[in-house]
């Protein structure tokens, strides 16, 4: 199995519906990367922060615009350092998602640009890793992985983000592997993903859905890069990913923290690194697969008819299937198309629910 469906280049322009996606892209990419410009000196900030102190109205994030933050709701203009930083958060996601998204556009286009776009962006931040300060989501700094806080990131406001980022950059790099330099993708390994692993192992220390997205981050990397010492700790160590589901997981194949939120949270994770199993032929193992497996079939069965979801404990109001549809379509790449989870992906996108 390959990342990208070797029909991907045949079907995605077949469509009058995928040419639209394809433009929609682009003109996001065409709209960031040529003005693309960080510098790791620039601290983030967490993006729990971002919200009206008058109404709760979340501020709306301007790329354009790093020291001004107004409240969708009321408009009032905030301008304050944690803002900012929380601005810096937000702009290094975006260039990490365009790099994703422009790498997809390459690969639908054959157009070079695209290629060159998500590389730069990469490249940048590889090169420049150690240099993104450690820092949490408090803000408290450190020199070294051993003085760290728990929960630090470097580019990110706290290891969960870091995560995050480390997964889109491999994916990113996946799509575009046989197109890059193995020389430069050594680098981004040897100056990156290999500090990004120092970075993020320490911070697994419990059964939790940050230890999850953790070792998911780790386990992409070590497959991707056929690190046995990542690998080993992402399926081995003591709150590895098999611990995570066989104690996290109810007799309800619901996670334990009791919010759909979060349970979708933590299969978005836990799919990219089943996914990459696949891809590199690891064994995920039987009981984690059963119960993995298992989490998506019970969660279809707990939505109404209409599915949409009710909402127990932390999380957001008027969530459906079709909210968390990208979760579902990467356990069916995985698990394939005619599986159980495949099946119920069709069903979800058959539903004429908006998302």
């Amino acid at each position: 199995m390959e990342y990208v469906n070797k029909r991907f280049e045949e079907l995605i322009l077949a469509t009058e519906e995928n040419r639209k996606i394809v433009k929609a892209m682009k003109a996001d990419v065409d709209a960031f990367m040529p003005d693309f410009s960080d510098f790791p000196e620039k601290i983030s900030r967490w993006g729990h922060y971002y919200f009206c102190d008058d109404d709760g109205g979340r501020l709306i994030f301007d790329p354009h615009y790093p020291h001004d933050h107004q409240c969708e709701i009321c408009h009032k203009v905030y301008k304050n350092e944690i803002l900012d930083g929380v601005w810096v958060c937000f702009y290094r996601n975006r260039a990490v998602v365009m790099a994703l998204v422009s790498a997809a556009v390459y690969r639908a286009t054959k157009e070079r640009k695209y290629l060159d776009y998500a590389v730069s962006v990469i490249d940048f931040y590889a090169r420049n890793y150690s240099k993104f300060i450690l820092h949490n989501k408090e803000n408290l700094t450190a020199d070294t992985y051993e003085d760290m806080p728990w929960g630090c990131g470097r580019m990110m406001p706290q290891g969960l983000n870091e995560a995050i980022v480390a997964i889109r950059f491999v994916q990113t790099i996946e799509i575009l592997r046989k197109d890059l330099d193995p020389e430069w993708i050594q680098m981004v390994y040897q100056c990156m993903f290999r500090e990004m692993f120092a970075l993020l192992a320490p911070q697994v220390t419990a059964i939790h859905n940050i230890s999850c997205w953790d070792l998911a981050a780790i386990g992409v990397m070590g497959l991707a890069f056929q690190d046995q010492e990542m690998i080993d700790f992402a399926f081995k160590s003591q709150y590895n990913i098999r611990e995570q589901l066989k104690k996290g997981v109810t007799e309800d194949f619901f996670w334990y923290e009791g919010s759909i939120h979060y349970n979708f949270f933590l299969l978005e994770g836990v799919s990219s690194l089943f996914l990459f199993s696949k891809i590199y032929e690891y064994e995920f193992g039987e009981e984690s697969s059963r119960i993995f497996e298992s989490m998506f079939i019970r969660a279809y069965q707990y939505a109404f008819d209409n599915q949409y979801f009710p909402t127990p404990n932390d999380g957001w109001p008027n969530l459906n299937l079709r909210t968390f549809s990208y979760v579902y379509h990467t356990a069916a790449r995985a698990f394939g198309e005619k599986s159980a989870v495949g099946n119920l992906t069709k069903l979800i996108e058959a539903s004429k629910e908006p998302r």
